[in-house]
């Protein structure tokens, strides 16, 4: 009857269920049904309890078992349950841990596909040592194939996101023992698309394509929603780095659809895959759009999460350095530089020091610092700045080589941050060096046609062009730069421009006026078409009466299908 009232009862705040919903909060102690109401009360008391600070309410909702799992299971779209367990993490109280404790004690009494429900929930939250800790403790006891898989792959997903690269291969090596394709009678789509992500993380490219391929292969009707969002945005991820730029545009937006109707605009899982779409904008080079989508992505992170948790740093980091790509035609870096000090704070606070994420995090940082250095009339004063980003690049370059390799294409990434340093320090034989390393290694994970590999053949001509007055080897550099660039993002790309700028001071020093001509028109024209393309779309529309948004997954994943194979 409670519940039948619950859902004809208008919940505006003068009507008698609202009344009893604050009093029940208010006299917590001496309800004698605390513990045996319906679900959708729990949420309301949730509510209740939030809006007042009453932590008592919280955690004796909250940290029961036999509640947490029920609330677990339900599709909140308020997301009362994360914020409400967020609360108590943020006030020192460990719900997690807490919750994992009283599994363990009470495990016989809980079936495992609630725990594969309770560590989704520690996924989509960030939690990933409590999900690797509850994960660990049932996939040794199952013996249920579909129970498995899910636990498996979960715990392959939290392994990569806690950057935990040598369990996660292990993980990776149980599942493939476990699940033959060619024998398997289960879904393997998720597991396929976890592995492509693992090894697009080790910088394996070519293997994680073929998997991202795989994966695609196996969505179908069968899948849950939620799985397939999953799915589209890890596949989307890989497919960038491997320069497939419109078929992860393609899986990204379809993504940003499906996620938005099933798990509603305020859902965490939401702002991850926007976090997933601003990233992909900002390698199609659609920048401002990019920074409203991370703006969003963050707003979502916030509300729920607060300062206190390492999603909501992640997101941070992640506007901080789109703001940086799109302030540095202006100059100002104060906007990069706010998100960039949350970011940091949260880090420092969340995890170890040996964590892979203060590698990113402290070379945005020094990114920042260098270009404010570069401003600086302060001789002492820049002099500091780039001896600090001097400082956190090469922490960074430590961390990254240690976790990930040499050969990764995030420690490439580090060594040419280093070598544009090294020119601003003018220590330009170090900033050749540094240059080469990075080039060396892109070619050799990407090959001769990558927008990573023009990034630093242009990095290097310039520190010819401008440093070291040799024109003759920055020539070949700049025009192979351009080429790669035209191939992969035609003449309108943002990154011309200094390309063509460099070209235009080569042939100026070197009295070639015919040829600094040649790249003067070109450099007009390239503002035309820029200026005509900024024109065409604005930043509130990147998310609005978007025309993928009425296609169906399949034949979405039909098309992009097609492109792979031909």
């Amino acid at each position: 009857r409670i519940q039948i009232l619950f859902e004809i009862m208008p919940k505006s705040v003068n009507t008698l269920y609202s009344i009893c919903i604050k009093a029940t909060v208010k006299h917590w102690s001496k309800s004698l049904l605390r513990k045996h109401l319906p679900d959708c009360f729990y949420l309301e008391i949730l509510h209740e309890a939030h809006r007042t600070w009453n932590i008592t309410v919280i955690s004796d909702v909250v940290l029961n078992t036999e509640i947490f799992i029920r609330l677990a299971h339900l599709k909140d779209i308020s997301c009362i349950l994360h914020v409400c367990m967020q609360y108590l993490v943020t006030n020192g109280i460990n719900g997690p841990g807490t919750i994992n404790k009283k599994i363990v004690r009470e495990c016989t009494s809980i079936p495992y596909s609630s725990m594969v429900q309770i560590s989704q929930f520690y996924l989509d939250c960030g939690w990933y040592d409590a999900a690797e800790q509850l994960l660990d403790f049932f996939t040794t006891d199952t013996t249920d194939e579909t129970i498995l898989l899910k636990s498996l792959t979960q715990l392959l997903t939290a392994n990569i996101s806690n950057c935990n690269f040598k369990r996660a291969e292990e993980t990776s090596s149980t599942l493939k023992q476990l699940f033959n394709p060619t024998t398997a009678n289960l879904n393997l789509a998720a597991m396929h698309a976890e592995e492509a992500f693992r090894l697009h993380c080790l910088s394996q490219y070519q293997s994680a394509n073929d998997y991202a391929v795989m994966a695609l292969r196996e969505i179908d009707d069968t899948l849950d929603v939620s799985v397939t969002v999953t799915v589209l945005r890890r596949i989307a991820k890989v497919f960038i780095d491997s320069t497939n730029f419109h078929r992860a545009e393609m899986l990204i937006r379809h993504a940003v659809t499906l996620a938005q109707w099933y798990y509603g605009p305020e859902h965490p899982v939401y702002g991850e895959v926007l976090l997933d779409y601003g990233f992909c904008l900002l390698h199609l080079d659609h920048v401002a759009e990019s920074v409203h989508v991370y703006e969003l992505a963050v707003f979502i992170h916030a509300q729920i999460f607060g300062y206190k948790n390492i999603k909501s740093a992640v997101a941070h980091e992640d506007l901080a350095y789109a703001s940086y790509v799109n302030d540095y035609s202006y100059g100002d870096y104060s906007e990069s530089m706010l998100h960039s000090d949350i970011s940091l704070r949260i880090i420092k606070t969340m995890v170890d020091p040996s964590h892979l994420l203060h590698a990113s995090s402290n070379r945005l940082r020094a990114l920042i610092l260098e270009e404010l250095a570069y401003s600086e009339e302060d001789k002492d004063c820049c002099t500091r700045l780039l001896r600090e980003a001097k400082e956190l690049h090469h922490k960074s370059l430590k961390l990254c080589r240690g976790i990930l390799g040499e050969d990764n294409l995030q420690t490439a990434k580090h060594y040419g941050n280093l070598g544009r340093l090294y020119q601003t320090m003018k220590l330009f034989k170090d900033a050749e060096k540094m240059h080469k390393r990075a080039i060396r290694i892109k070619e050799k994970l990407l090959g001769g046609e990558n927008y990573e590999l023009a990034l630093s053949l242009g990095h290097l001509a310039s520190l010819y062009n401008y440093d070291m007055k040799r024109y003759d080897d920055a020539l070949p550099l700049y025009h192979r730069s351009i080429k790669i660039t035209l191939l992969l993002h035609g003449n309108s790309f943002s990154g011309l421009e200094y390309d063509y700028r460099g070209l235009m001071h080569l042939y100026l020093s070197t009295f070639q006026l015919d040829k600094y001509c040649e790249y003067s028109q070109l450099l007009a024209e390239w503002f035309i078409i820029r200026g005509d393309i900024s024109n065409k779309s604005t930043p509130s529309q990147v998310l609005s009466n978007d025309p993928l948004s009425c296609k169906t997954t399949e034949s979405i994943v039909n098309q992009v299908l097609n492109l792979c194979d031909s």
